[in-house]
């Protein structure tokens, strides 16, 4: 991982965080521009400290021309794909209706009302797109079964 700081105005600093790409790297070229140094002739007469700079230098200049950097993407990685927009305004809704409801602006019956649309639309946001919810997919499996038992007769 390699963090990039760009100052700006001064005082604000804005951090840029680059991931390598594996998936998209070449390691046919690294592993043919690294393996054809000779290592031996390099590093013969050089201390540890010159040694490791070198194989540093080299290994560093092979990594940039073979393995590409991508943009870390922040927002991504700190939900589930299944949370969209709707969802989470939903969910917030629910907190806040808790906190009227505690405070007396709202009745039992009402947040009760809003937990289970909450529920309900959470249930169906991470059932696969094919599946229905909870009581669905034992049905589904029991005719698999079925199916399974009929085509054996």
């Amino acid at each position: 991982m390699v963090e990039f700081r760009i100052l700006r105005g001064g005082s604000r600093a804005i951090s840029r965080i680059k991931t390598l790409d594996l998936r998209t790297a070449n390691f046919g070229l690294f592993k043919d521009l690294f393996g054809g140094i000779l290592w031996v002739r390099a590093l013969e007469g050089r201390g540890v400290q010159e040694s490791w700079l070198l194989f540093k230098h080299h290994f560093l200049h092979a990594q940039d021309q073979c393995i590409p950097l991508s943009k870390k993407s922040r927002k991504g990685g700190r939900r589930p794909a299944w949370l969209n927009k709707e969802l989470l305004a939903e969910l917030r809704w629910k907190k806040k209706v808790n906190g009227m409801c505690k405070e007396g602006q709202a009745t039992w019956e009402e947040y009760k009302n809003t937990v289970r649309a909450c529920r309900d639309a959470t249930r169906k946001a991470k059932a696969p797109s094919g599946m229905k919810s909870g009581k669905g997919c034992h049905k589904q499996q029991g005719l698999l079964q079925v199916h399974q038992q009929q085509t054996e007769d």
